[in-house]
């Protein structure tokens, strides 16, 4: 936790998330329709892809997210 709530510091520990709730993030369906158009651009671009190390479980199993280190081919 850090003693000023109110401040952003990208390099705080904590993870940010969308929540739910009254304490939604206003921005997560935009940050959602980036990452999807990030992704099918990347995946266009891509002839193959592959697990390329140790997959982990996050911090937050309850959500069921998974680390997976993928290396990609053009």
């Amino acid at each position: 936790m850090t003693d000023r709530p109110s401040d952003f510091d990208p390099r705080a520990p904590e993870t940010f998330a969308f929540g739910m709730g009254p304490h939604a993030c206003a921005g997560s369906a935009l940050a959602r329709v980036e990452l999807r158009v990030a992704l099918e651009e990347l995946l266009a671009r891509t002839t193959r892809f592959e697990v390329n190390g140790e997959i982990k479980p996050t911090r937050f199993p309850e959500i069921g997210a998974l680390n997976v280190p993928l290396r990609f081919t053009a």
